[in-house]
């Protein structure tokens, strides 16, 4: 029984438990490698260096709508 947490900037912290059925479905998908790809597709253009503590990822926002 192994629970996963994922910070998301709109849900902020996000619980799944592998233990029940519709978690385990959500993190399969979340370790498949097209799903991890889009880590590194960011939003937020050139002002992901001016506020660099902003984060805002396909990875994110696809997270958000999978829960």
């Amino acid at each position: 029984m192994a629970e996963r947490r994922y910070r998301d900037p709109v849900h902020n912290i996000i619980l799944l438990d592998d233990s029940k059925p519709d978690d385990a479905l959500i993190i399969s998908i979340i370790d498949t490698a097209e799903f991890q790809r889009l880590r590194r597709i960011k939003q937020l253009g050139l002002a992901l260096y001016t506020y660099q503590g902003a984060e805002h990822s396909r990875f994110t926002h696809s997270l958000a709508q999978c829960i």
